[in-house]
């Protein structure tokens, strides 16, 4: 049996109340819960009538969880959590995950697939997927890009949870796929790889005779993108409520 907690002075003029809460108990041990709001102004006893219907409640062997939040705190069902965290031993929901690029696709300014890299098995046709994306930028750029040099491109594109987040080069895109939470250094990462690329291969880029075993070093700089992870916030609005273990 849990330990009691301390009696404090008797409980004077609340016996309706309590009646009605052992009451509410009796239904919910034989199986028809419900939910109590109890209010009131401050000082008017709601702890103490709380207090005497948990002991009440510790003495019938009713195993009580408790949990408390506060009006400024945004963490959702932290009631809920705080209180079941403790019978299960670890937290109830994470609310830090891990995310990577879904796919990484290397596109030369001819709109031609040079490497691609994955951290999932995906059925996305890869040379499809950039000619589509070389097309759409090219229209992008012809209809509004004034500019003598015409190097600009699209930065980025949404559709549902998916991002689409591009970064050029004077012979290369990059295009990097992201489901779901996005971490602020993926497009720190991915603008550095572009930099990195442009320095040690811009010249085999320049002349580039088609073979795939030119792309080796480009090949292995994507692929490396694809297995990094970054730490994000979780969604946590649409995830079960069911807790583990329980």
């Amino acid at each position: 049996m849990e330990e009691l907690l301390p009696q404090k002075i008797k409980l004077i003029g609340r016996d309706e109340e309590l009646n009605q809460l052992k009451k509410y108990l009796d239904d919910a041990i034989v199986g028809k819960g419900s939910t109590i709001l109890l209010s009131g102004e401050a000082g008017i006893g709601k702890t103490r009538l709380v207090d005497e219907f948990l002991n009440h409640s510790i003495a019938n062997n009713v195993k009580v969880l408790a949990g408390s939040s506060a009006s400024d705190i945004i963490h959702p069902f932290l009631i809920l959590s705080d209180a079941l965290e403790k019978e299960i031993d670890q937290p109830l929901f994470q609310d830090q995950e891990f995310v990577s690029f879904r796919a990484i696709f290397a596109v030369n300014r001819s709109g031609l697939l040079v490497a691609q890299a994955s951290s999932e098995t995906d059925d996305l046709d890869a040379d499809i997927f950039a000619g589509m994306l070389s097309a759409v930028q090219d229209f992008v750029r012809d209809s509004f890009d004034s500019s003598v040099e015409q190097r600009a491109g699209l930065g980025r594109l949404e559709y549902g949870d998916m991002t689409i987040m591009m970064e050029h080069g004077s012979h290369l895109f990059l295009t990097a796929l992201i489901q779901g939470n996005e971490h602020p250094g993926m497009k720190n990462l991915l603008r550095t790889a572009v930099k990195d690329i442009e320095k040690d291969c811009g010249e085999i880029l320049e002349s580039w005779s088609g073979s795939m075993v030119d792309m080796t070093q480009i090949q292995d700089e994507i692929s490396a993108l694809a297995n990094v992870k970054f730490q994000v916030r979780r969604d946590l609005v649409k995830i079960s409520q069911e807790p583990p273990g329980l």
